[in-house]
């Protein structure tokens, strides 16, 4: 498969490059980016035979099936816009979209022209989160009651020195989109309303939100909270689940779950720590820890459904889903009420079912 990656930046060089590279089937033919000197500059370490300043030149001067789109989502709908109309498959970085109404558009284009989007979620690929995912379909923990989620991570310094991601949004649009999709990836039902809290800390110095605390009501019955944040200075990526037949605690960061029926007892903490100690051993042992593999199994599974005509993993509704829940968290802070979903997605001009949405 020829694919066509656009934007040379940080999650390029150090995620979706290597991946595809590693991949037989795949031959990355072009790369795109405004900087042309670090697209070229790629294009060397990567070995890519073409590289562009424009993202027009790189759909349309080649034959390719599949565009890899890096870039900011700011920029994003347009180039989805432009892969569509060239009947290109697109693979794009989470979020979809920072507005509803740009996520809603993207989705109009994909199924107008018919091609296959797939959004980067790739910690529903740990292992762990997988594990607890089949263990709640097959109902171990019963009907879900409660979801606790927390989401921490530093200022995305440590990772870039770019600046687009401290726009109004914030960690909002940062690392809370993979809380969230792992929130209703777990629990799959409609979510009604959401009420969040938070904003700027600092009193409106930053100008970003770079706290939150979201709320979650579904249709049937269960809540969910999501704390999001870049003030701790640590990572932490932990979900707590609660049904009506037991307790699953999922470190989706540190690859591990335990699950209580019943009384939790000191030979239950015991055993699941040293599980734990083994987990992250071997993981650190094997370079897994540092670099988890989710982004190159995602992008292999993505590749097969396209293979078979089939979805893919993350198809474009669950992107409209999420960006909906944190436009919604954003819009419940700036006026301090709850949001419905239902009525955000009707003003948008789209439809939500518990399964799929419609135009």
């Amino acid at each position: 498969m020829k694919v066509g990656v656009i934007g040379a930046g940080f999650v390029a060089r150090t995620q979706h490059l290597p991946t595809l590279k590693s991949i037989p089937s795949v031959e990355v033919v072009a790369i795109a980016d405004v900087n042309e000197a670090r697209a070229k500059r790629l294009a060397q370490e990567f070995n890519i035979p073409k590289y562009y300043c424009g993202y027009e030149e790189l759909i349309k001067s080649n034959p390719i099936e599949l565009v890899d789109i890096c870039t900011p989502p700011q920029v994003r709908l347009k180039m989805v816009k432009s892969a569509a109309e060239s009947g290109k498959n697109v693979l794009v970085e989470k979020p979809l979209a920072l507005s509803l109404e740009e996520a809603s558009e993207i989705y109009r284009l994909v199924k107008k022209h018919g091609i296959k989007l797939n959004v980067v979620q790739n910690y529903r690929y740990a292992p762990s989160a997988a594990a607890v995912r089949k263990r709640l379909s097959k109902g171990y923990l019963g009907e879900i009651v409660t979801i606790q989620g927390l989401a921490s991570t530093p200022f995305p310094s440590d990772n870039t020195r770019s600046t687009w991601l401290y726009h109004p949004g914030g960690v909002l649009f940062d690392f809370a989109p993979h809380l969230i999709d792992m929130i209703l990836w777990m629990n799959e039902s409609r979510v009604r309303k959401v009420f969040a809290f938070g904003g700027d800390f600092t009193g409106g110095d930053m100008g970003f939100i770079n706290y939150v605390h979201i709320l979650l009501e579904f249709a049937n019955g269960a809540v969910a909270a999501a704390d999001a944040s870049w003030l701790t200075g640590i990572t932490r990526f932990i979900l707590e689940i609660r049904g009506t037949a037991g307790h699953i605690s999922l470190d989706v960061r540190n690859n591990h779950y335990m699950e209580v029926h019943g009384i939790l007892t000191p030979f239950d903490e015991i055993k699941s720590f040293f599980k734990k100690m083994k987990t992250m051993a071997k993981d650190v042992i094997t370079g897994n820890y540092f670099t988890p593999p989710y982004h190159k199994v995602m992008i292999m599974d993505y590749l097969k459904s396209l293979e078979k005509n089939e979805e893919g993993p993350v198809p474009v509704e669950s992107g409209v889903i999420t960006t909906a829940v944190l436009v919604a968290a954003q819009k419940s802070i700036c006026e301090n009420k709850a949001v419905d979903i239902e009525d955000l997605l009707r003003f948008s001009g789209m439809r939500i079912t518990k399964v799929d949405i419609d135009c």
